[in-house]
Formats: C-alpha cells, structure tokens, sequence
C-alpha cells in the first residue's frame, strides 16, 4: 500500500501516532479563540472591526471542522499491571 504524501507539516505531524495529543491541542487553542472572539463582539465594536472578526469566527469554525473529522491514529495505552507483594515469603 502506498502511502499518501503529506501537503503541510502539520498533516505530517498529525499523522504520527501522537496525531489526535496535537489534534486536542489545536482544537483547545481554537476552542480558547473561539471564546475570545465572541467575548470581543458581545462587548462591542466598530462595523469594520465586526467584519473583520466575523470573518476570523468563521475561519476558525472552519479550522474546528476540518481538525474534528482529520483521520488521526489512535492513541493507544499500555499499562504495565504490576503484581504486587503481599508477603515477603
């Protein structure tokens, strides 16, 4: 199977097995951007900084959307089950 060539560094980087760690991050910082913006706007401003803020929402929906359903690997956890000593003996 061949396999698909990356476009960007992060396509790359989410593609590693630590892919959907990077993707949660991503997802909070726009997630936190998200919330400064609609925080901006419910305070008030002018028509042409509304624009341009509308504009970035947007964007970022966008960017939420297309991270959301990226195809990232699975995280997988081992843990190492130990068995404990009960006595010495």
């Amino acid at each position: 199977m061949m396999e698909t060539p990356h476009l960007t560094e992060l396509e790359a980087r989410l593609a590693q097995p630590d892919g959907a760690l990077l993707q949660q991050a991503h997802l909070n910082q726009l997630d936190t951007l998200a919330l400064q913006l609609r925080q901006r706007l419910q305070a008030g401003v002018s028509r042409e900084e509304f624009t341009v803020l509308q504009a970035v929402d947007l964007a970022v929906q966008a960017a939420q959307q297309v991270l959301t359903n990226w195809p990232v690997p699975e995280i997988t956890t081992t843990l190492i089950d130990t068995p404990r000593r009960t006595s010495w003996l």
